[in-house]
């Protein structure tokens, strides 16, 4: 029993790993700026949501939540997207690796949990190995910055979304997400 279920989450990272890279390289080929590529993609998803949810009545302070969290993720995929362009694909993905380093820096901070030194360790890591990749080509850097930048915004996003949509369907929280992310980017 153990053995499927880690097979399914080797599967599950691979894959995840697998998506993080088409969704660079989809980001590298479009000709479309960085917010412009980020609005289509959210207006696109906001439109097919509604037609799958609806629209479902939450809370209007639940409401600002969740939006402030789909703000946090359209500038995420801004910044994810401004890092390729700046550089490559390999380095804005890599570069948002350091999400590990920026979550286990904030989720203690917010969430006023204990901070966990093997998190940090671990962290670090992955630090050494952009710092290792910064100091050997210097062509690279401003979307190594941009993706690090990438990366701390969308750890805040992974926090604050934690509390954000709990006691909510996964379908109507990330309805609400793209609509808040949505109105954030047009702003």
């Amino acid at each position: 029993m153990e053995q499927t279920g880690l097979k399914k989450a080797f599967i599950q990272l691979h894959l995840s790993v697998m998506l993080a890279g088409f969704t660079g390289l989809f980001g590298k080929l479009v000709t479309l700026n960085e917010t412009t590529l980020t609005w289509y993609r959210l207006v696109f998803t906001t439109m097919i949501l509604l037609v799958f949810t609806g629209l479902p009545h939450i809370e209007f302070k639940k409401f600002l939540k969740i939006a402030g969290c789909g703000t946090l993720l359209g500038l995420h995929w801004i910044l994810f997207y401004a890092s390729i362009k700046a550089s490559n694909v390999s380095i804005g993905v890599v570069s948002f690796a350091s999400i590990c380093f920026f979550t286990s820096i904030f989720e203690p901070m917010i969430l006023h949990k204990r901070f966990s030194i093997v998190d940090m360790l671990l962290a670090l890591i992955t630090i050494v190995g952009l710092a290792c990749i910064f100091s050997f080509d210097t062509r690279y850097r401003t979307g190594i910055i941009i993706g690090v930048l990438s990366a701390a915004v969308c750890s805040l996003y992974a926090i604050t979304n934690k509390t954000a949509c709990q006691d909510i369907k996964s379908r109507t929280a990330l309805l609400y997400l793209m609509v808040g992310g949505l109105i954030g980017v047009s702003i």
